[in-house]
């Protein structure tokens, strides 16, 4: 296309000498027929008229409108060459090349934060697929009953959840089927016969209401208090660290014993030939017993001891701020990774990749950091990640992780202090002062004033 630009007047008849164009460069969200720059020219002659067009426009981006360079596609970054001509009023012509840069309109991110993922607490119930065929479920998978097949051979169920570390509590409250005193309450692994009595076998340890007994892998212990179906609660205990295990009905004793205490490890059944993942088990020998299972601590009757929390509750998390236990094994994700991008919309389509990892502990993928292999308590370990828009542009953030030392934690403030370095000591309450070094460190925790009760050993 061309256009005449008049500018009056006469003389000699010279052709153009140059061409301008006020702008060569645009971004590629520029709309179709959108102006880039305006052309203009030089010629000798006073009051002469021009005419501009494109005679070479590889890209076929570009045209010209009156004086106007325009776009007539979608502009792709990068540098596109066209050559424009101009005509003077006489026929005389100029040519000039010039190159068109076209950059991109986003904007880069500018900011890459980590959070360490939180502990969660799950869902349990007794598990539809790790049963006896003789065990049917019911109430959401929270009350098993005893079939009416095989009277007199116990069936086995076993919970979704299983734990291998920590202090948990469940409770199953027990109902009568045709008498029988024979539902047996505690935890088996994964290798626990499921057509067995739980405990009677090697994998379990369970406590039955007949005469209070308790059995681990097939051996009789001394007796825990017996319960009856007047009994509304029955609570297992367990210490998965130090691997032993409480039995209560209602609020009575542990373990039958006035001086035993889950809260200060005392007292607890040895269950340390029980090894790995355990999980809550029930089971009967009579058509129709049941075993309601409560494994959240929302409706426990009773309080649970100190230090323990309900079988469905959050776990230990893995990382705090930018520091992870010493615990943790790898495969583990520690971080959830979020980036801020300055385009509208962008931030939710980043993507993160792994720069440097000098030490080979982590891996980064589907927006998490990952543990790749155990950090070393006090060690601080150094991580690139870069974040990545839609249009390629990207964003480089270094953090450095610190391994922390898991045997050095604050569990509750003003309510329960505990930290297993040789000698343990456990505050049960504390008082108005509990100073203590931020948990990213490996550090020692320091009470101003203990009240009431302070057991050590």
């Amino acid at each position: 296309m061309g256009f005449a630009l008049g500018l009056g007047g006469g003389g000699a008849i010279n052709a153009p000498t140059d061409i301008s164009l006020t702008s060569a460069s645009t971004t590629d969200a520029l709309a179709i027929g959108g102006t880039i720059g305006v052309f203009s020219a030089t010629d000798a002659d006073v009051g002469e008229t021009f005419t501009f067009e494109l005679i070479a426009d590889v890209s076929e981006l570009f045209d010209v409108s009156g004086t106007n360079l325009i776009s007539t596609g979608a502009l792709t970054v990068g540098s596109h060459t066209i050559v424009a001509r101009v005509t003077d009023s006489s026929g005389a012509t100029f040519d000039e090349t010039f190159v068109i840069t076209v950059v991109s309109a986003n904007l880069a991110p500018t900011d890459i934060a980590l959070a360490a993922i939180p502990a969660v607490a799950t869902t349990t119930t007794w598990n539809p697929s790790d049963k006896s065929a003789n065990i049917d479920l019911t109430n959401g998978n929270l009350t098993a009953t005893r079939g009416a097949a095989s009277s007199g051979t116990h069936a086995l169920v076993r919970s979704t959840l299983g734990r291998s570390t920590g202090k948990w509590v469940f409770a199953v409250r027990p109902v009568v089927g045709a008498g029988n005193l024979f539902w047996r309450i505690g935890l088996a692994d994964a290798s626990a016969n499921l057509a067995l009595a739980l405990g009677a076998g090697t994998g379990g340890v369970s406590w039955t209401g007949f005469g209070g007994t308790v059995v681990r892998n097939g051996t009789t212990l001394t007796a825990a208090e017996a319960y009856s179906t007047t009994n509304t609660e029955l609570m297992v205990a367990v210490d998965l660290d130090a691997r032993l295990v409480w039995f209560r009905a209602d609020n009575g004793n542990w373990n039958n014993n006035a001086s035993y205490n889950p809260a200060t490890g005392v007292g607890g059944y040895d269950i340390s030939a029980l090894t790995g993942t355990l999980y809550p088990g029930f089971s009967d020998s009579q058509p129709t017993g049941q075993g309601i299972a409560n494994f959240g601590a929302s409706n426990f009757v009773n309080d649970l001891p100190q230090g323990f929390k309900a079988w469905n509750g959050a776990g230990a998390a893995a990382a705090t701020g930018l520091g992870v236990y010493d615990t943790v094994a790898a495969g583990t994700a520690v971080f959830n990774i979020t980036g801020t991008d300055p385009d509208t919309g962008e931030s939710l389509t980043l993507t993160f990749s792994e720069q440097a990892d000098p030490s080979s502990k982590f891996t980064v993928t589907g927006g998490q950091v990952l543990l790749s292999a155990a950090l070393t308590a006090g060690v601080s370990y150094s991580l690139t990640i870069r974040a990545t828009d839609v249009h390629g542009a990207t964003y480089d953030e270094i953090f450095s992780i610190l391994g922390i030392n898991a045997s050095v934690r604050v569990t509750q403030a003003f309510a329960e202090v505990i930290y297993d370095r040789p000698p343990t000591i456990r505050v049960s309450q504390a008082f108005t002062e509990v100073p203590y070094l931020d948990s990213v460190a490996a550090a020692k925790v320091r009470v101003t004033q203990a009240f009431t009760e302070v057991i050590y050993s």
